[in-house]
């Protein structure tokens, strides 16, 4: 009888064991995609447009929504804080579509100007009263959106009602990169 017990008992510590394996496993997953969320490496390696599409096909995998994406090839003016910046921006944006808006079609549009990068974003879908938000938490991405923009020294316009979809226009200057 107390082998037995002693056996069930060096089952019981070794599924204990093994769920800490598989816990910790995944724990280090969870790091290393919170690292890379927080600065892809790939970015600057593969540059903003081209982390771009990237991005959009990972979303199209688990969103609702057709995505479309126009740019003209600008990463050259682009400082690391821009790329980055616009980057989040977008990730943003996709989950603002995917958690809120019930879009069936998403128009993003990267361009320049001679003196300013000009980014756009539209969506068909539930749009909302931005007055009814402010200062609630469901706020947040808009306003994490704008500080970004600030940080650029640019500008963000929103446009949106209910039923009316959600627009942003956003406009800041090019800056070279450092050398």
């Amino acid at each position: 009888m107390r082998r037995t017990n002693f056996c069930h008992e060096g089952v019981r510590i070794m599924d204990a064991y093994c769920d800490v394996i598989r816990g910790a496993k995944l724990l280090l997953h969870q790091i290393r995609i919170t690292c890379n969320e927080l600065r892809p490496p790939f970015l600057l390696k593969m540059g903003l447009v081209e982390s771009l599409k990237s991005l959009f096909s990972y979303a199209r995998m688990f969103s609702n929504y057709e995505i479309h994406f126009s740019t003209d090839q600008l990463d050259v003016h682009l400082n690391e804080e821009q790329i980055l910046g616009v980057y989040r921006i977008v990730q943003e944006l996709l989950n603002n579509a995917s958690k809120h808006s019930h879009a069936t079609q998403v128009a993003m549009t990267l361009g320049s100007t001679e003196e300013h990068i000009t980014f756009s974003y539209s969506d068909d879908g539930v749009g909302m009263d931005l007055t009814a938000f402010e200062g609630s938490f469901q706020h947040m991405g808009i306003a994490g959106i704008e500080k970004r923009v600030l940080s650029l020294e640019g500008i963000v316009q929103f446009h949106t009602a209910p039923k009316e979809g959600f627009h942003v226009t956003i406009r800041f200057p090019k800056m070279m990169m450092a050398r």
